[in-house]
């Protein structure tokens, strides 16, 4: 975080996704997708192939108490509204809302 402008901060970032994802795959998490950085969509950033590695994660989970759990991660992922984000009761509502 110590990068100089987006560009370099993103490339780190990157970097730190795929060491991560290669370090799951050591420990057996993520089945045999091979982690992969590349572009953003059309957009000028860097990012890793995280849906791939999800996909692959989960299709890994035998425990039959574990797969039936909703895949679920920060409300940021799906609402970068402020007055949802900064709001906890706004906040509470939209997850309760997104998980049924």
């Amino acid at each position: 975080m110590l990068a100089e402008g987006w560009q370099p901060r993103g490339e780190a970032l990157a970097s730190a996704y795929l060491a991560l994802a290669r370090r799951q795959q050591a420990d057996g998490i993520g089945g045999k997708v091979e982690p992969v950085i590349g572009p953003y969509f059309e957009r000028p950033f860097t990012t890793i192939n995280a849906d791939d590695l999800v996909e692959a994660t989960l299709k890994g989970i035998r425990d039959p108490l574990v797969k039936q759990l909703p895949v679920v991660g920060a409300l940021d992922q799906v609402s970068d509204l402020p007055p949802v984000l900064e709001d906890p009761s706004g906040s509470q509502r939209m997850i309760t809302a997104l998980l049924g």
